[in-house]
């Protein structure tokens, strides 16, 4: 069964597209088919993998096309459904669409997927930096979230609006669950990074990953349009990634 997962964090600047980007390259080394949802109108999914942005997701939700023919090969095994500004247009369709009815707006993008993700083991939908609707439907269409947290400041609180926000979407028909917490620009040598760390895992127990350590190859691979495999499969970052990918496929309930 395909394994849909939201990288979801209504916070700027924790690491999400990074997360999203190398979990999905580090699932299909591994020999998972893996399609990458990008819902960001800036793209940057798209961008971090050395893609031109497209107007894929305006498609696919605004003029019904059919995934298959919108989908581009990114890497082996790999494939991704980019976004551009026109996302800006989607989230408006979908604001018209949602005062009409509110079940069909939020289950959007999950209809429009519909069986196609069965071509796929996994789907990592990588979330734009708010809660808005867009969110709200990758959150519906997912059954698992994952929540990157940066330790530069105290997260637990808006990983708590995230359980609330998935409690909310039950009484829509939503059945996703927070499964991993991924703690990111972690560096052990800071006393308030340690201690963060340690409020989060008092907060939310064995959901808690190994953290992300801040590493400078991350924050270069982007630009050169690679994962962190590709650029640096020896930094810190590619092994903190690869035990990531690891730890989500051994999660599989």
């Amino acid at each position: 069964m395909t394994r849909i997962i939201a990288v979801a964090n209504a916070k700027g600047g924790t690491g999400k597209t990074t997360t999203a980007v190398n979990l999905a390259h580090g699932l299909a080394l591994q020999g998972q088919r893996v399609l990458l949802v990008d819902l960001d109108s800036q793209g940057s999914a798209s961008l971090a993998l050395g893609l031109e942005r497209a107007a894929a997701l305006h498609r696919l939700l605004v003029a019904d096309d059919p995934l298959p023919g919108l989908v581009v090969a990114a890497r082996k095994h790999l494939d991704m459904l980019r976004s551009n500004d026109t996302t800006a247009d989607v989230r408006d369709w979908l604001g018209v669409k949602a005062a009409r009815d509110a079940r069909a707006a939020l289950n959007a993008l999950g209809r429009a997927l519909g069986d196609h993700v069965a071509a796929y083991d996994f789907v990592v939908i990588d979330c734009a930096p708010a809660l808005d609707i867009l969110t709200l439907n990758a959150l519906m269409a997912a059954r698992e979230v994952l929540v990157p947290v940066s330790v530069d400041f105290l997260s637990a609180a808006g990983t708590r609006q995230h359980i609330e926000t998935l409690d909310g979407l039950r009484d829509m028909g939503g059945k996703a669950e927070l499964r991993f917490v991924v703690p990111t620009f972690y560096d052990g040598r800071l006393i308030r990074a340690r201690e963060i760390l340690e409020t989060l895992q008092r907060a939310f127990g064995p959901l808690v990953t190994e953290p992300i350590r801040s590493n400078t190859r991350l924050a270069e691979a982007p630009h050169a349009g690679q994962s962190i495999f590709e650029y640096d499969s020896r930094a810190i970052g590619a092994e903190d990634y690869s035990r990531l990918v690891r730890r989500v496929l051994d999660g599989e309930a």
